[in-house]
């Protein structure tokens, strides 16, 4: 492999962190708690000093081979997943229920980002950080067209723990799988068939993980995953992986990767790689990396003609090349994402090179008001007295986790006679959720905008809720384009997995606890 093995990677060896699982090239498996260990193919045991860490799970007795008939008790030691983690589940049918978890291409990239951008506020703390950055564009200097999302992280797990199937605890607790866990695996297959996970852990440590359609088996789900200590020749490795010991699964995945090149599908896969160990990358010790390879399908209308870079991209239902497809929906992306995150100016996102503003409301409401209120769990919202909500307790938080930011304020963009269209920056935004029809109905007309989590993501667009809220349903003081702004940072409210539904609506009693805003 010629245009691979030239490019040495030498940094410093260490002692390498533990990891228990197994996965492997052959569905004969025993289960031994959570891994899964071959009975008939397992991998060559190394040398203590050997940099490689092939996995068997602790106190599990493997028999060497190579003429060696002696039995070796091989400990935390890294895996070659290939394996069925789900054995005696149906993975084409749990691939197809993944793809099903988003109502639009959208909705899936915005989950990814949402993960990006938890991952990238871990660093804030970090005074040395300053500005982490977000990096989203079309992989066209080393693939073939699709979307890549990159991201710096305070922690990274393995990713045999981030690819296990039912493994979802986030945070940065010791059995975490960070940031990207459920979501990352639905997301993906939502948009793709095939998607390759790359990271840097600690510093040392280069990972890959592959996302397929194709490895699904009938009895089992394959997602399998590999980790190297970055002091070993890697491309010679990667080349093993898949000429030699796991053909069927990495190789089958990194020639559908090359287009039917199979040697350049892991020129590609090692590029990535040294990408995130180099350059605006090198002094981050964890980076996460997602690549979509070739996009199944793009939200925008078949007129949408996108424009990125001063060049048109026409869309077209039928034809679209991979790299059209993915301009389309970072197009897309682009134009919505200031309306759909409220705090985002500590983190630069960079999509197609081009950073994206966060002033989105500062630069349309009037009149802004903002207070807090606190939001008691015990109690159902329309039991509770009136005397909740005197003004002399409004600022009086007796527990900031429990709280929720409302901002009121009138928007001019909006306020228009009857019948012309309204703002197309808050159309755009707002047919995120379906709600294209009503770009014409009472523009100016109370909205409210429900923000929720530390991002601020846009969850609902809710049009005209006087009634609901208990305001008056004349015009003269709520057709100026009043909009409430409902920012949920501490979750309070709960949604579903995806985001893109809340699980209640807030409910507001009728004794407007708002005043006058």
């Amino acid at each position: 492999m010629s245009r691979v093995t030239n490019i040495p990677i030498d940094v410093e060896d260490t002692d390498m962190p533990k990891n228990d699982t197994l996965a492997n090239d052959d569905p004969t498996t025993i289960n031994n708690g959570n891994a899964l260990v071959s009975q008939t193919q397992l991998p060559k045991v190394h040398d203590n000093d050997s940099p490689i860490r092939q996995l068997t799970p602790p106190g599990i007795h493997v028999n060497a081979v190579d003429g060696d008939t002696k039995d070796v008790v091989v400990d935390h030691q890294q895996q070659a997943s290939d394996a069925a983690e789900g054995s005696g589940i149906c993975g084409r049918g749990m691939w197809d229920a993944w793809t099903r978890s988003f109502d639009t291409p959208l909705m899936a990239v915005l989950d990814l980002l949402d993960n990006a951008v938890d991952a990238s506020w871990t660093l804030l703390e970090n005074p040395a950080v300053e500005k982490p950055q977000i990096q989203i564009e079309v992989d066209d200097q080393i693939g073939n067209g699709g979307i890549l999302l990159r991201n710096a992280s305070k922690f990274i797990p393995p990713l045999s723990e981030v690819l296990q199937v039912y493994k979802s605890k986030k945070g940065l607790c010791k059995d975490s799988i960070g940031e990207n866990g459920i979501g990352v695996k639905h997301a993906c297959a939502s948009l793709s068939d095939l998607s390759l996970l790359f990271c840097k852990r600690d510093m040392k440590y280069l990972c890959v993980g592959i996302l397929m359609r194709d490895l699904q088996q009938e009895n089992s789900i394959v997602l399998p995953s590999f980790e190297w200590h970055d002091s070993v020749d890697i491309p010679d490795e990667l080349t093993k992986l898949c000429t030699v010991t796991h053909p069927h699964t990495w190789g089958k995945a990194l020639e559908a990767y090359g287009e039917g090149d199979i040697e350049d599908g892991m020129n590609q896969c090692f590029r990535h790689m040294m990408i995130i160990q180099e350059g605006q990358w090198r002094d981050h010790p964890n980076v996460f990396t997602i690549v979509l390879n070739e996009l199944k399908h793009v939200g925008l209308d078949s007129t949408t003609e996108a424009h990125i870079d001063g060049g048109g991209v026409q869309s077209h239902r039928e034809g679209k090349s991979s790299e059209q497809k993915s301009k389309e929906l970072l197009n897309e992306l682009q134009r919505k994402m200031p309306c759909l995150y409220l705090h985002l100016n500590n983190i630069e996102v960079k999509i197609q090179k081009k950073l994206v503003a966060s002033t989105y409301w500062e630069r349309r409401l009037v009149e802004l008001t903002k207070f807090e209120l606190e939001i008691p769990t015990e109690e159902h919202w329309t039991k509770i007295h009136r005397e909740f909500y005197d003004k002399g307790k409004v600022s009086e938080l007796t527990n900031p986790k429990k709280s929720i930011r409302f901002f009121c304020g009138f928007n001019p963009l909006r306020h228009s006679d009857e019948g012309e269209q309204a703002s197309h920056d808050d159309v755009e935004a707002e047919t995120v959720f379906g709600l294209k029809g009503d770009r014409n109905v009472n523009s100016a007309s109370l909205k409210v905008y429900l923000y929720s989590r530390q991002s601020g993501r846009l969850i609902k667009v809710e049009h005209d809720p006087r009634s609901r809220m208990g305001l008056r349903s004349g015009s003269t003081d709520f057709h100026q384009g009043l909009t409430v702004i409902i920012d949920d940072y501490n979750g309070t409210i709960p949604l579903n997995a995806t985001k893109q539904r809340h699980l209640i609506w807030l409910l507001l009693p009728r004794t407007n606890p708002f005043g006058q805003c």
